[in-house]
């Protein structure tokens, strides 16, 4: 029988669902699943999720845990990110949520997320490359860069602004205008409230298992990507 693996996305815009298999050699996707959620639009005025954004995540993650339901937990990961780090009630959502799934679900930080975005992007490459690449990927909360050298990720860095939370900042009339366009400018180009993550630099080329991020990096305070040529970035 072939053993199945599952990972869930939890995204501050959409959530997401990949179930496959390994055929000896790379993994093969058997079933794709992506739920528009717009967990970064549901927050209150103290900055928790609202109840009717955690009713919508809640019947999401529900017939997620359906579709993974016999394959084993140690075959199974889920992540929460963005408008799930800064949720006020991110615990309690939590405690609602994973028996609903059926899983436990890990907060990562915004410097994994680029790792992981960085590591599926050079997977795809086709032949491989040892080109410097800038991976960039726009949340509906974040925005994560990561710099490489084919498999070896360099650098990876995570800012607080994404498709959606920059949507309801600049854009609640969800039109481009003469009004609108210079306050998205500002909202682009101001320092957030919230600062971006700290740079993580990585001395080693990627492991081949996720997660294992946490024991590769040094840490800078102020270090900045550097600028590549325009066929090395990838936009996710």
């Amino acid at each position: 029988m072939t053993e199945k693996y599952a990972v869930i996305d939890l995204g501050s815009n959409s959530f997401r669902l990949e179930i496959g298999h390994f055929d000896g050699r790379k993994l093969v996707s058997d079933h794709y699943v992506k739920e528009t959620v717009r967990l970064a639009a549901g927050f209150d005025s103290r900055g928790c999720l609202t109840e009717d954004t955690e009713t919508r995540a809640l019947a999401s993650l529900a017939r997620f845990g359906r579709l993974i339901r016999g394959i084993p937990l140690s075959r199974i990961r889920a992540v929460r990110t963005q408008a799930l780090r800064i949720a006020k009630n991110s615990s309690d959502f939590l405690t609602r949520a994973e028996p609903v799934l059926g899983c436990p679900i890990h907060i990562i930080p915004g410097t994994e997320e680029a790792l992981l975005t960085y590591l599926g992007c050079i997977k795809s490459l086709n032949p491989p490359t040892t080109d410097p690449i800038l991976v960039i990927d726009i949340g509906g909360a974040s925005t994560e860069l990561s710099v490489g050298d084919g498999s070896r990720l360099c650098e990876a860095t995570s800012f607080p602004i994404g498709c959606v939370n920059t949507t309801i900042a600049s854009f609640s009339s969800r039109e481009l205008n003469e009004q609108t366009q210079p306050a998205s400018h500002l909202t682009l180009g101001r320092a957030p409230t919230d600062p971006p993550e700290r740079s993580v630099r990585f001395t080693a080329s990627l492991p081949p298992a996720a997660g294992a991020a946490a024991r590769l990096p040094r840490t800078s305070s102020a270090s900045p990507l550097r600028l590549l040529p325009k066929q090395g970035i990838l936009i996710n």
